[in-house]
């Protein structure tokens, strides 16, 4: 794939971006992490070190599913030191988000160019910059691991906000939180958006329900009563309500379900806006 025509997350890429800090700096990662942004930002109470020092365990929150069940251990230890390897706090997130806007102004002490930050917060596709999803004249990250999730905005006249969670369901509160403050604050890009209901019979559903894959991630849709439903492996269901006889949306995330019929007459894929992915339907084989 030429590079520039799609987007796809990639927590992979910036492990790679790890292995370059080793070679270049040889040093452990947790330490250059430390010296050259944590400590210059303020961030006093964050640490990339995985496992996590057990003198820090009494600080950290608990892991938890969808169920509210503790995750083994109390939480995952992740080698992915850059993907998945932070721990820190709300307060240190908008350190960090602060020191960004700081360098975007060019201010005194910034710990990157002006030059640096416009570059990493230019969309290059599907609203995303370098690192941080861009929209409008704000700029920030989602962030999710086992039993965490968490959400960060900073805004170009200098507000933000910082929220973290300690569940597999914290993404939900976190988009409702966020949405609120959009609203306080008027925050048009971020907040939440006006959606139109299209009358659809539920006997339609069944063509559009089974098993679906996006680069290895399945997710289902499914039919319960009189609505369609969609789940994946993390959290709970979300229901997905019409805007079109094809066309369906969920409440907690701003992402849109376009199912693909294809020359068959057969549901074989739906995209997901505005992300542009493309989940294609698969058969689930059973034994017995």
């Amino acid at each position: 794939m030429m590079p520039g025509t799609k987007y796809q997350y990639s927590g992979g890429g910036y492990v790679v971006a790890e292995q370059l800090v080793l070679d270049s700096q040889h040093e452990p990662f947790a330490k250059y992490m430390h010296d050259s942004v944590l400590a210059p930002l303020g961030m006093s109470n964050s640490t990339f070190q995985q496992p996590l020092p057990k003198a820090l365990w009494n600080r950290a929150a608990v892991a938890t599913d969808a169920n509210g069940k503790a995750y083994p251990g109390k939480w995952n230890v992740y080698p992915e030191q850059t993907a998945a390897g932070l721990w820190t706090t709300p307060t240190d997130l908008a350190k960090f988000m602060m020191g960004m806007q700081n360098a975007l102004d060019g201010k005194a002490g910034a710990i990157l160019s002006a030059s640096t930050a416009r570059e990493m917060l230019t969309p290059v596709k599907d609203h995303y910059g370098l690192g941080f999803a861009v929209h409008g004249t704000s700029f920030g990250h989602d962030g999710a691991n086992a039993g965490f999730q968490d959400a960060m905005i900073m805004h170009r006249d200098g507000q933000g906000v910082a929220i973290m969670t300690d569940s597999d369901n914290g993404g939900q509160l976190a988009g409702e939180l966020l949405n609120a403050i959009a609203a306080v604050y008027g925050w048009s890009e971020i907040g939440p958006k006006q959606k139109a209901l299209y009358a659809v019979s539920p006997r339609t559903f069944a063509r559009l329900t089974g098993t679906y894959d996006l680069d290895g991630q399945t997710f289902r849709v499914y039919q319960r009563g009189a609505a369609l439903y969609t789940n994946s492996a993390l959290g709970p269901p979300d229901r997905l309500y019409p805007e079109g006889p094809d066309t369906f949306f969920i409440l907690d995330q701003d992402i849109d379900f376009r199912f693909r019929t294809a020359s068959s007459g057969k549901v074989d894929a739906v995209l997901l806006m505005p992300f542009n992915g493309i989940a294609k339907k698969i058969k689930i084989k059973t034994h017995g």
